[in-house]
């Protein structure tokens, strides 16, 4: 047995998301069934959940281990939180009598839940600290592998390479690849450069979009040594380029090599900062969920606060697409965005200098696509500019009222004449004002519109509850295999 990973949390509600974003990492890696994973993210969300309840107020740290086994992966859970007696019962009988017994056990860490999904985990006491141990096992110990090469012969060559250590995959039509690759979890593409019908780069930035693939190894195949080809094709993200002809040792090794890098890289994304709350003032503060806590998406939320005028500026960013791609073009955006709002409080002046700037590709590609929801905080009022995002919605603390702002501007980049202006909000205090990208209803209910799905989220919730925003993210949180676009929860509150 080996540990792959292992890690301490403070036992707060971000630690929540931290958590099934590292478990669907790495169980995804592990091969283990999509089934298991789903099942794996509501048993543990609820789990981490009640030991949260239990240690409110308290200093409570829980730790995250996660071990290679023969076969699968063991998941454990440790925490110095109350010990669960009867979660411990490791008998089935007595276990179905304490779930059938009537009995209402408030914080009972969901018994039933996990009795009904993992009937052989563990739960014990060892020294001052309690396990909760689960084990999944792989649905296929190999990785998989997809080649697409529209020359027979050299197709069936690497093919015979590649099997001895992989499952591959192996096409001579680009779209029957595309169709496959738009349906399962791949480890790997192998792709000719000049295909039949299209060129690798072309369908490289259109498999970009599964957020399912987010994390595949890219190689290009291509007879072309040509410098400017290769920095032609490596800008558009892949891993490794080669130049044919390929001999057997060769492409194994440039295939290890290319999947232990993707490895090592998800790793460390998986072990990035789970903090996402900010206090912008003593009124103001923002929290952050989903996708734009991950650098490798291509949503983002910015802040940033004039010290002169006290004017806060807000940025939640969607760049279309998935993947490397997207997540490049929304760093450079970001960075770009800082640069403007640092020197200038005229609101207006900021998102028309944005807009020259893409319309003119001074800081992105003209060809990339983003929306973009932009607020200007002072004391009683917010400024703000919505391009192209859902609506957002403002609620009342004291009286529950809610209201939807539907106004949007054309998307930037698009015309360099129009004039962006901000429309203006009276604000009520105290209140809590909502805002989410797009993905956050599509991983869900594709056949709800956005603002439908969030006001379902909203009932029976306390919006006096300082658990509010998380509680709201929890109910918008889909199965962990289905969660297929970027998706984002910005929730400002005014104290």
């Amino acid at each position: 047995m080996s540990t792959l990973f292992y890690r301490r949390f403070n036992l707060v509600w971000p630690a929540i998301h931290s958590v099934r974003e590292i478990i669907h990492h790495y169980l995804k890696q592990m091969k283990i069934s999509n089934d298991d994973i789903d099942n794996t993210g509501l048993v543990l969300t609820e789990y981490l959940s009640n030991l949260i309840r239990h240690s409110e107020g308290e200093d409570g740290v829980m730790t995250l281990v996660i071990d290679n086994i023969n076969g699968g992966v063991s998941l454990t859970i440790i925490d110095n939180t109350q010990f669960f007696e009867e979660l411990a019962k490791s008998d089935k009988t007595q276990r179905e009598e304490v779930i059938n017994d009537g009995v209402l056990r408030e914080g009972g860490m969901g018994l039933a839940l996990i009795n009904h999904y993992f009937p052989s985990y563990h739960y014990f006491k060892k020294g001052e600290q309690n396990h909760f141990c689960l084990t999944l096992y792989s649905s296929s110990d190999r990785t998989k592998v997809v080649l697409i090469e529209d020359e027979l012969a050299t197709l069936k060559l690497i093919e015979n390479y590649l099997s001895e250590a992989y499952d591959v995959y192996a096409f001579d039509c680009e779209y029957k690849a595309q169709s496959f690759l738009s349906k399962h979890e791949v480890d790997l593409l192998l792709i000719d450069l000049n295909l039949n019908q299209m060129i690798a780069t072309k369908f490289i930035e259109q498999i970009n979009r599964y957020q399912h693939l987010s994390n595949i190894g890219i190689i290009v195949m291509s007879v072309d040594s040509a410098i400017e080809t290769i920095k032609e094709t490596v800008s558009v993200g892949i891993d490794d380029y080669v130049v044919k002809p390929l001999k057997k040792e060769s492409i194994l090794l440039i295939c290890e090599r290319v999947l232990r890098r993707k490895q090592d890289a998800g790793r460390r994304t998986c072990n990035s900062s789970d903090n996402d709350s900010i206090q912008l003032d003593e009124s103001y503060s923002i929290n952050t969920f989903g996708s734009a806590l991950n650098t490798r998406s291509g949503d983002f939320v910015l802040s940033y606060t004039h010290k002169d005028s006290n004017d806060h500026f807000l940025f939640m960013v969607d760049v279309m697409g998935h993947g490397e791609a997207a997540a490049s073009t929304a760093n450079e955006l970001k960075g770009f965005i800082f640069g403007l709002v640092k020197n200038t409080t005229d609101f207006s002046k900021l998102i028309n200098d944005l807009n020259d700037a893409v319309v003119n590709g001074i800081c992105i590609n003209k060809d990339k696509i983003f929306t973009l929801l932009a607020f200007k905080l002072s004391h009683n009022k917010i400024e703000y500019i919505n391009i192209g995002q859902p609506s957002f919605i403002l609620i009342d603390k004291y009286s529950g009222e809610i209201k939807l702002f539907d106004n949007t501007q054309p998307i930037i980049g698009l015309n360099s004449s129009y004039s962006y202006q901000p429309d203006c909000i009276e604000l009520p205090s105290p209140f809590y004002l909502l805002c989410f990208t797009d993905g956050l209803h599509e991983n869900m209910d594709k056949f709800a519109t956005a603002d439908e799905f969030i006001l379902d989220k909203l009932q029976r919730l306390d919006v006096q509850s300082i658990e509010f925003p998380t509680q709201l993210w929890q109910k918008c949180l889909p199965e962990l295999t289905k969660e297929i676009d970027d998706s984002t929860l910005l929730v400002l509150n005014k104290a």
